[in-house]
């Protein structure tokens, strides 16, 4: 779904057709529910959310998993996940499963510190245009790439990336750091961020 005005990337619940979540608490056999997430999604929501749900479902136990796209893709597909929070997926990549979008993340710039961006608050995406960037390759995170490219093209701007990290956001920040060069990630990624890092914020926001 395209937002109105601007866009911004879709954090989507998922839930499997043969088992709805309220369904996993009715159902006496249905003890547990098997949630994947991606962290910089639910970065300020998740405490809150667990505290409700087991507050209104008692006798259910969630077990969570912090996983990437494709670990997610495969457990769900495998038939060991019961829900998602995962950025928007190909509409290929689970199939059998209903996409509910609950909450809309603005995509940020992510740099050292020392960056020249990282004095400006708000960045243009045509600061963008052969900005060197690092991103997450596709063996794991498969829709990654994908939507970066989506995101820029309509400012004209082609992504320069000049890595690629498989194992997540602990060895992209090492590669910005040795490369000095900029991502493009969700804005709950500041939770997790250190002191020494900058974000900027887009704008005019992306449309899509």
């Amino acid at each position: 779904m395209r937002a109105k005005y601007s866009t911004r990337r879709r954090a989507i619940c998922s839930r499997a057709r043969t088992r709805q979540c309220s369904e996993c608490a009715a159902n006496a056999a249905t003890k547990f529910l098997r949630v994947g997430y991606a962290p910089s999604l639910v970065a300020g929501i998740m405490p809150a959310a667990l505290e409700k749900f087991q507050a209104a479902t008692p006798g259910v136990r969630i077990e969570l998993a912090d996983l990437s796209s494709r670990e997610m893709n495969e457990l769900a597909n495998a038939g060991r996940l019961d829900l998602l929070v995962t950025p928007e997926p190909s509409p290929s990549a689970v199939p059998g499963f209903q996409w509910i979008e609950f909450r809309r993340v603005s995509p940020v710039l992510v740099m050292p510190a020392t960056h020249p961006l990282a004095r400006w608050q708000k960045i243009a995406p045509a600061r963008l245009r052969d900005l060197p960037l690092i991103g997450l390759a596709r063996e794991n995170f498969p829709d990654y790439v994908r939507y970066v490219r989506a995101l820029l093209k309509p400012y004209g701007v082609a992504p320069r990336f000049i890595a690629l990290e498989n194992d997540g956001v602990s060895t992209l920040f090492a590669a910005l750091e040795a490369n000095h060069a900029a991502a493009i990630l969700a804005e709950g990624i500041a939770s997790i961020m250190r002191v020494r890092w900058s974000r900027g914020r887009f704008r005019p926001h992306f449309r899509r």
